[in-house]
């Protein structure tokens, strides 16, 4: 299944693919990433299909102690 959230649905993958890299690029910068990481965040870039998968496994992960407490779907 690709990674198409409903905003962007319209937008060809080369725009989508740009997007997350020009997002990524800052993250090379040491001030950015320093405060970043001062709170305790990790700062991570990597290939936009693997947001993408990041994405679904934690929508997965999350699915079933959602559905066990009760929280009605959005």
């Amino acid at each position: 299944m690709p990674c198409r959230p409903r905003l962007v649905l319209a937008l060809p993958a080369s725009v989508l693919e740009r997007l997350h890299r020009e997002t990524a690029r800052p993250l090379a910068q040491a001030a950015l990433r320093r405060r970043i990481e001062d709170p305790g965040l990790v700062p991570t870039v990597g290939p936009f299909a693997a947001a993408c998968a990041l994405i679904r496994a934690e929508i997965a992960r999350a699915r079933e102690p959602i559905a066990s407490a009760g929280i009605p779907q959005q």
